[in-house]
């Protein structure tokens, strides 16, 4: 599944520091399910500068992700043995 920020992130420093050392992470949402709907909200991308957060921007999901069925996980396990 692909992720889209929602929005942007901008910081405006007062104090001086050196913006160089400012850190991305990606935090998905441990234990989602199917179905995900398009623009669900599925993570953050969390900046911080020296260990301390200074915001987040939310990750949605870029496409719908259904369920999987009976169907699909026939075809997964026909496509170990066709290997």
């Amino acid at each position: 599944m692909q992720g889209v920020c929602r929005g942007t992130f901008s910081y405006l420093s007062m104090g001086g520091e050196n913006l160089d050392g400012i850190e991305k992470e990606w935090m998905m949402e441990e234990s989602r399910k199917a179905p995900i709907q398009e623009g669900d909200v599925i993570g953050h991308l969390v900046y911080r500068l020296d260990g301390r957060e200074l915001g987040s921007v939310e990750i949605e999901a870029a496409e719908t992700v259904e369920k999987a069925g009976l169907w699909d996980y026939f075809k997964k396990v026909m496509g170990v043995f066709a290997a």
